[in-house]
């Protein structure tokens, strides 16, 4: 599972979104939904440790040998992972977590905003098994829906969303929801990656609408592989479970979608 991999692709899409792509010999057997840990210091000498721990992204898609990552700039680690070049080596640990469910079901795809990263690969997977699918994803603007064309390869159902209008429907993408999934002619199970609070949505959705829904938690991640209980979250049962271990996808009928996940 670690590796040092070798950066292919470090490309700016716009709206701080980027796609990393990697030649990876040990993320080949990755599923979707599943997460890879990467160090991000700067190769710049002398070696640094800043920052210490790993950030986590998910699997955005495998062809060959190549994995790609999609991400957001959204802190100093991010940031750091943006510099990186093409021809450079990086650290990773992978692939980790548990992932997406596939079942025989038509599927209808979820993503809120970088939340769309682990959907590309589930997308791609889908295709192979000749399945029906349809996307749905949304974002506040058009620039934060630049990874969308990416979709374009996989199906040509796909449903855009945005807050201010400037591409797509306006509103939120769970407002499109109940519309979508009643165009499947047999019951599709839901897939969903984004915000907690669209996942709480969707969950409410599910429930009343009885469909199996699958949701990947976003959460801050120290360790990835469930020894230091960072990431916990709440289960309907009372109990904790670990995002990086146990999920990150689970579905959605074992969470409990009060304070603490929602």
């Amino acid at each position: 599972m670690p590796e040092i991999a070798k950066i292919i692709q470090n490309k700016a899409l716009g709206g701080n979104l980027y796609r990393l792509v990697l030649e990876s010999q040990s993320l080949q057997k990755a599923v979707p939904g599943q997460f890879v840990h990467f160090l991000v210091q700067s190769q710049a000498e002398p070696p640094t440790w800043d920052p210490l721990l790993r950030r986590p992204l998910s699997v955005y898609d495998l062809e060959e040998e190549k994995a790609s990552f999609l991400y957001r700039i959204v802190g100093r680690g991010t940031k750091q992972l943006a510099n990186r070049r093409p021809g450079e080596k990086i650290d990773l640990l992978g692939p980790l977590g548990r992932g997406f469910q596939i079942t025989q079901d038509p599927a209808l795809l979820i993503g809120g905003g970088v939340g769309a990263a682990p959907l590309l690969f589930l997308a791609h997977k889908l295709k192979e098994k000749q399945q029906k699918f349809v996307v749905l994803l949304g974002a506040r603007t058009a620039q934060e829906l630049a990874h969308a064309g990416d979709f374009a390869k996989y199906t040509q159902d796909l449903f855009l969303v945005t807050e201010d209008g400037s591409v797509g429907r306006r509103g939120l993408v769970t407002d499109f929801v109940p519309e979508v999934a009643a165009q499947f002619k047999v019951r599709p199970k839901l897939y969903a990656c984004g915000p907690n609070p669209m996942l709480a949505s969707l969950a409410a959705f599910a429930k009343e609408a009885a469909l199996p829904l699958d949701v990947s938690l976003e959460a801050a991640m120290a360790c990835g592989v469930g020894a230091c209980f960072g990431c916990a979250c709440q289960l309907k049962d009372g109990s904790m479970a670990r995002v990086c271990a146990d999920g990150p996808v689970f579905p959605y009928e074992v969470l409990d979608w009060g304070e603490k996940n929602g």
